[in-house]
């Protein structure tokens, strides 16, 4: 074997057509191994390349996907910008309607202190009407006072005298006296045509009626009464007050006929009564 291996190394060293023919084996051999670990490495690179290509398909089918996603998002984007612009039209229209709206409370608000003003003048005017009422009132009660006393002191008995008597003394005292006169033909008081009289008094636009009598029944009130809605018909004026001024109750009950003139809405002033107080 080592006799073998140096004739081999003799003849590559000696024979030059034996160590090209040996060169030539030898570079054949290694030819074929390149050859086939290129055609190893082009089939790798094949199915790395088909990978590949599987690959590219599966991300171009990703990208059309996110290419519809982003094209839907673009028109969910869009849709949220015209909404937008409307909820900012929206909010222009409330701020106006906001505005008008505080207009509105404004001058409600001024109205109301106009009519807290006006009622409160209404009340004081209210206030100072109660206090003329008050004051007819009581004036009233003293010219009843008044005339019943003079009537008491000059002991008259004659109604035409105490009528005459009466006038004077209440002109004199600024009332001032009417005497009406009226034709009734359609019987209203008395139930049949006859004349009727009254006396009206006065002052500071208040209106009373009177009448003078030297006695009185329950019969007399109906009938005063009557002559004042007529008077009020004919007239068209309305009385504050009405009198009966008498020297005689002629009736055995006196505080049943007062009551009784008292719902009629009529005031009998007695002389003697008041002189007394």
């Amino acid at each position: 074997m080592a006799s073998l291996r140096e004739e081999l190394l003799k003849l590559l060293k000696e024979d030059e057509t034996f160590r090209l023919a040996v060169i030539g084996l030898l570079g054949i051999t290694d030819l074929r191994s390149s050859m086939k670990n290129l055609i190893d490495a082009v089939k790798t690179v094949a199915e790395n390349q088909a990978v590949i290509l599987d690959l590219m398909k599966q991300v171009l089918k990703t990208i059309k996907t996110l290419y519809g996603d982003h094209v839907k998002l673009l028109q969910e984007v869009k849709s949220i910008r015209e909404d937008q612009v409307k909820l900012l039209q929206e909010l222009v229209f409330l701020r106006e309607d906001q505005v008008k709206l505080l207009q509105e409370v404004k001058s409600i608000r001024e109205d109301q202190v106009k009519l807290l003003g006006e009622i409160k003048q209404l009340r004081e005017d209210q206030v100072k009407l109660w206090q003329e009422i008050i004051s007819l009132h009581e004036g009233q009660e003293k010219l009843g006072r008044k005339l019943d006393s003079l009537g008491a002191r000059w002991g008259v008995f004659s109604e035409s005298a105490f009528r005459s008597g009466i006038r004077a003394f209440l002109e004199r005292f600024g009332y001032r006296v009417e005497r009406w006169d009226y034709y009734d033909g359609e019987g209203y008081v008395y139930g049949y045509p006859s004349q009727v009289d009254l006396d009206v008094i006065v002052r500071d636009e208040k209106l009373a009626v009177a009448e003078i009598r030297s006695s009185v029944s329950r019969g007399d009130l109906s009938v005063f009464r009557r002559k004042v809605e007529l008077y009020e018909k004919v007239t068209g004026r309305k009385a504050d007050a009405r009198y009966i001024i008498t020297y005689y109750i002629g009736d055995r009950k006196p505080r049943e006929l007062r009551k009784i003139a008292r719902g009629l809405g009529i005031r009998i002033i007695e002389p003697e009564k008041l002189v007394r107080r």
